[in-house]
């Protein structure tokens, strides 16, 4: 393991331990892909709160990750009830959200694989694997405080690329 990905490991790490307690209150899946879906967590903040996105009345979570291009597992009391590869119809999605007011108990990331695993109360987990080498694709993303740290593939080694906000960079210059 190269120390490129062991320091990328920590600080998801680091990030992830702050996701413990934080309730999930939005969940959602892309029904024609049936792999891309989104969490968030946390505070919800107004999408109007960062720069200048005036008259945007959505909201987003404090803490929020997006699975794009991996490959992902529910599992309840660790029995697989969802995938991937799950054929994503209308019901389907909506049974994904069966994470929807669950707080999290446990989050961490393999230093090896970049792999991400999320447990939930009363049993929930979410595995996610980065399998995804594909360079257009993140496998996963997470957002925390205007920043975006991505586990993505570049020259098939995967990495984590953290970036920040335009809003955020912009005030810093």
């Amino acid at each position: 393991m190269t120390n490129r990905r062991a320091d990328a490991s920590s600080r998801l790490n680091e990030i992830l331990m702050k996701l413990k307690g934080k309730q999930c209150w939005r969940c959602s899946a892309m029904v024609v892909t049936g792999t891309a879906i989104s969490l968030n967590f946390g505070n919800r903040i107004p999408w109007a709160a960062i720069g200048n996105r005036e008259n945007i009345e959505d909201v987003f979570g404090e803490f929020g990750l997006m699975i794009e291009g991996a490959a992902w597992r529910v599992l309840r009391e660790n029995q697989a009830v969802m995938t991937s590869d799950t054929i994503m119809t209308d019901e389907r999605a909506v049974e994904l959200c069966v994470f929807e007011g669950k707080s999290v108990i446990a989050a961490s990331v393999c230093s090896l694989t970049l792999d991400l695993t999320i447990a939930f109360e009363m049993g929930l987990r979410l595995d996610v694997f980065c399998n995804c080498f594909d360079e257009t694709l993140c496998n996963y993303t997470i957002s925390q405080d205007h920043s975006y740290y991505s586990a993505r593939a570049r020259n098939r080694v995967l990495l984590v690329c953290e970036e920040l906000d335009e809003a955020e960079s912009s005030q810093g210059t």
